[in-house]
């Protein structure tokens, strides 16, 4: 009896559970309006469905319909309607490259449309939305600020324009940064003649930038240690080269939070002139030894410290 009881309370759950999902798949075709006309022959029908889709935000199914309607159309408004409508769709739904692709075609053909002003700053927004941050690959953040250029150009009075001059502004500290980075990179392993002339061209390339102060120094830096490093004939040459850096930095940055380690960098440069290659080598080879014994010393003390309380331990005992 038991059993049986189970048996019917199983078979009347599974019976209430397809009834419900029944009801709801009817009840979400007979709320959805766009259905019945996106499955009709009628290409009116099918428009209709299209921008019912688009107005509820179902972009992927607005963009599906409006693909096959593009096709349909002749030259004339319909088709130009339809076709920016298909490139917002696919901007909506995240298809980012097929939508710069569709609003680029768009411009192309109707270059004089109502729509031109919107498909520019759409279009543009396609490239800076692909935008990779600034440790990564920059040939959308270029093509980002051209669109975004030409968009500003062509309607400096447009409702977008103060957005798009702030998006601007915002990809260009981008490259700023990566091409800051990048100068950093060169001085950070040595590389001196490199960083000094990727700290020189970041500073030609984004005179405003916020990196220009700390970029002015490490220029000086760059070219100090390169001096320092070339042969006794080249030396003094490049030494009168980095003291020029050192005056221009003075002289714009008079207050510079980089300022002391500049002047102990021109302080030493006399010495370092007179000091024959081989004397040098030997001066930083000693340099060297020194700060490897001290390192070598610090870090046996380290290993030293946590046996102390086990040797009291076994004294005790």
């Amino acid at each position: 009896m038991r059993l049986g009881f189970t048996t019917f309370a199983s078979l009347m759950r599974k019976l209430f559970y397809w009834l419900a999902l029944g009801l709801v798949f009817w009840t979400s075709q007979a709320c959805d309006p766009c259905r019945k006309m996106a499955r009709s022959k009628d290409f009116a029908l099918k428009d209709s469905a299209a921008y019912c889709y688009y107005e509820r935000k179902q972009y992927e199914s607005a963009a599906l319909l409006l693909e096959e309607l593009v096709g349909v159309y002749g030259p004339g408004p319909q088709a130009e309607k339809t076709m920016y409508y298909l490139a917002s769709a696919k901007y909506y739904a995240g298809e980012l490259l097929t939508a710069s692709f569709t609003y680029n075609e768009f411009l192309q053909r109707y270059p004089g449309s109502s729509r031109a002003e919107a498909a520019h700053y759409q279009l543009a927004q396609c490239y800076y939305r692909m935008s990779n941050p600034w440790r990564l690959d920059q040939r959308d953040t270029y093509t980002a600020i051209e669109r975004l250029q030409l968009f500003i150009e062509l309607y400096p009075n447009g409702e977008q324009a103060k957005e798009a001059t702030r998006q601007l502004e915002n990809l260009r500290n981008r490259l700023a940064t990566k091409a800051f980075r990048q100068a950093d990179l060169y001085l950070n392993i040595y590389h001196y003649k490199a960083a000094s002339f990727a700290f020189n061209s970041f500073m030609q390339d984004y005179p405003d930038s916020p990196y220009r102060e700390e970029a002015q120094f490490k220029q000086y830096k760059a070219t100090w240690y390169y001096a320092d490093g070339s042969v006794d004939a080249r030396k003094k040459e490049r030494f009168e080269e980095a003291n020029r850096l050192y005056i221009k930095f003075l002289d714009k940055y008079p207050n510079s939070k980089y300022l002391r380690s500049a002047e102990r960098l021109y302080a030493s440069t006399a010495q370092r002139m007179t000091l024959s290659g081989e004397k040098r080598l030997k001066r930083d080879r000693n340099q060297r030894r020194m700060e490897r014994q001290e390192k070598a010393e610090t870090q046996s003390k380290k290993e030293a410290s946590p046996k102390a309380p086990k040797e009291k331990k076994s004294a005790e005992e």
